[in-house]
């Protein structure tokens, strides 16, 4: 599970990198994880507005639904930071 992890670590950073120099624009791909839900709920949810289909989504939620079943790819992007993945 480890080399796993350190696979989608590498994948995500190179894809952050390659995807920035597409867009001309920083952004950082990251698992979808505590660390990444802490961010959202202190940076993200209490300063939306949106929902969904165009944002306002309980990543928590999502997050607890991908972590049962690890089968989904995604992507959130606001602000030039993107979450994906779950490991």
């Amino acid at each position: 599970m480890v080399d796993k992890k350190r696979a989608l670590i590498l994948f995500l950073e190179k894809s952050s990198e390659k995807i920035s120099n597409e867009l001309d624009t920083q952004i950082r791909l990251t698992a979808l994880n505590s660390t990444a839900l802490e961010f959202w709920e202190k940076e993200w949810k209490v300063n939306s507005t949106r929902i969904p289909p165009n944002g306002g989504w309980d990543w928590r939620s999502h997050y607890l639904d991908f972590k049962r079943r690890k089968s989904k790819f995604c992507i959130h992007w606001r602000f030039g930071i993107a979450t994906s993945c779950v490991v």
